[in-house]
């Protein structure tokens, strides 16, 4: 039975060879909660779209949390992306789905490229509730050819919701992250696929104006 706010999970996990590992933290969503669908379709930036799920939620109750469930307690998520290999590519926006969100607030959403950190781009939105949220990124990053990025999602202090997550056939492409130092992927998760996305276009492409903070676009119901 699903509790009467939120419900807290933290597996530890067994330790193997002196090891501990630790799994992901998960929330459910409270009795009669109003869960609405991914959104289809974009209105940020979107040349070329990449994601793992299959835009379906496969547990439309509980999620892999996303955010503060305790006041010093919190797990961030994001995906890592391999744009085609052909050229070097722009990262110009990202998307989430959230299936229950229990505290409204802001969430820095970063672009960095993999295995380079320092070349890396944010935007923050304040989230109020359920559904797709999408950001486009005001400074945007380019991705070397071949190269791969990862999006992340980090919830500012006291915010906290979940993620969707696509279980049917798990790209091993998400990351999740238990009181990480700053906003980066710490574990991989092979059981899932969170339900973010992003958009890529040609690093000779002009540039698409922006705010200072990134384009924030609404909450679709």
């Amino acid at each position: 039975m699903r509790s009467s706010r939120a419900a807290l999970v933290v597996v530890v996990c067994f330790g193997v060879l002196g090891t501990v590992a630790r799994a992901e933290h998960i929330t459910i969503a409270s009795d009669g909660v109003d869960i609405v669908s991914p959104k289809s379709g974009s209105r940020v930036p979107c040349d070329i779209q990449l994601r793992y799920d299959d835009g379906t939620d496969d547990t439309p109750d509980w999620g892999p949390t996303l955010g503060w469930y305790d006041p010093v307690m919190y797990q961030f998520v994001g995906v890592r992306f391999a744009p085609a290999a052909d050229q070097s590519y722009q990262v110009q926006s990202a998307s989430w789905y959230s299936d229950y969100w229990v505290l409204p607030g802001n969430v820095d959403v970063e672009a960095q490229e993999w295995g380079d950190p320092s070349n890396s781009t944010s935007a923050t939105i304040y989230v109020t509730g359920v559904g797709t949220w999408e950001v486009d990124f005001a400074n945007p990053i380019c991705i070397p050819a071949g190269g791969e990025y990862v999006i992340m999602l980090c919830p500012q202090q006291g915010v906290w919701g979940v993620i969707g997550q696509d279980a049917s056939a798990p790209h091993g492409r998400s990351y999740w992250a238990w009181n990480p130092t700053g906003c980066s992927p710490q574990e991989q998760s092979t059981a899932e696929d969170y339900m973010i996305w992003s958009c890529v276009t040609s690093c000779d492409a002009v540039p698409v104006e922006g705010s200072g903070w990134g384009q924030i676009k609404a909450l679709y119901r």
